[in-house]
């Protein structure tokens, strides 16, 4: 991945961080590779939440090696396939956006598409194989340990047309006794 948590967590970081801990859970060993580490000083290996993240070394080739299946997203995927058939590594290319890569086409039978959403698939379209997986989330970790009736704002985080930004509009016109936040996002 490009950053990782606690210092970039955008969208696609905490989709990458919830298979993480979900894959962690099942009884794989996961290292994040992180290929834009200076970008935060990042000079040494640390964990968040359990994951084991590490600064890209000029030599990535150990833990290429070491790697059963590599997953990539967005900037360095060309950079990842192009590793993982060096060392003969399945890959899966994380598409949590609707940008459609060449490079990821480009090889059909060695690079398999986990997409986040069904309209994902949809528009991108890919000719690998690929699987929709909805983001894993664990709402325990969002609950505020309060009763939900008594919040003050009905909140979307993103505002953005394709996570919900449009249909966020209609509840809030026919529930004027109510007070609704939407937080920023890339405006689409």
């Amino acid at each position: 991945l490009h950053l990782y948590f606690p210092q970039h967590g955008a969208g696609g970081e905490r989709m990458c961080h919830n298979l993480a801990l979900h894959l962690k859970k099942q009884g794989h060993d996961v290292i994040v590779l992180l290929t834009e580490a200076a970008h935060y000083d990042i000079t040494t290996m640390y964990e968040f939440e359990g994951i084991t993240v590490m600064p890209a070394m000029k030599d990535v080739s150990p833990a290429f090696a070491a790697a059963d299946i590599i997953f990539t997203h967005l900037s360095w995927t060309k950079w990842a396939i192009h590793l993982a058939h060096i060392y003969k590594k399945p890959l899966i290319f994380v598409s949590h956006n609707t940008h459609f890569y060449d490079m990821v086409a480009s090889f059909p039978e060695h690079v398999g598409v986990l997409y986040n959403s069904n309209a994902a698939k949809k528009i991108l379209n890919y000719p690998n194989t690929g699987i929709v997986v909805h983001p894993p989330v664990d709402y325990r970790k969002w609950d505020y340990g309060g009763d939900a009736s008594q919040a003050v704002y009905i909140t979307l985080v993103n505002l953005n047309g394709n996570k919900g930004g449009k249909l966020f509009m209609s509840p809030a016109k026919t529930m004027p006794g109510r007070m609704f936040l939407g937080v920023g996002g890339d405006r689409k």
